[in-house]
């Protein structure tokens, strides 16, 4: 039997993918461990991570996109277009859409995961000039008793 309502599919596949993000979501939430997630706020954080996990794919999205595509896009909401209308302008503009979504979603999920690889800030050596004779000496006997660097082992001679 065919198919009445000719949108229900679209509905469906939007449904689903709201799914999948939920189910990415509940699976970060567990990964990450926070001993800050518990039973009063992990409905909060939950809508929460959806939120952004759907902004970061749209920014994605968005930032591949040329200039003109994008003041089309921008035309495009201004008309309040429908998400259907939505996901069909991003795989007209994206041919290769579900790669670029797939990458989004790892790019959050490290950033998400792992928050301090992303934010080590420099740690810059004290300036010698601001600091007085002892402290100098001090600083000094510090940074010589590092450990040596690792050798580094020659590149390979091709012939």
């Amino acid at each position: 039997m065919t198919n009445q309502n000719p949108t229900q599919p679209k509905k469906d596949n939007a449904l689903r993918d709201q799914v999948a993000l939920l189910s990415f979501v509940e699976d970060l939430i567990k990964e990450r461990k926070d001993p800050n997630i518990n039973e009063k706020n992990i409905a909060n954080v939950r809508a929460l991570l959806l939120k952004e996990v759907n902004e970061a794919i749209n920014t994605h999205l968005v930032s591949l996109l040329t200039e003109r595509d994008q003041i089309e896009l921008d035309v495009l909401l201004e008309k309040k277009m429908t998400n259907e209308q939505l996901d069909d302008f991003f795989r007209k503009k994206i041919p290769n859409l579900e790669v670029e979504i797939a990458s989004a979603l790892l790019n959050f999920r490290a950033a998400y995961l792992y928050p301090l690889a992303n934010q080590i800030p420099a740690v810059e050596p004290p300036r010698l000039d601001t600091i007085d004779n002892d402290r100098t000496s001090e600083v000094n006997q510090k940074a010589s008793s590092l450990p040596p660097a690792p050798p580094i082992a020659p590149a390979p001679v091709k012939n």
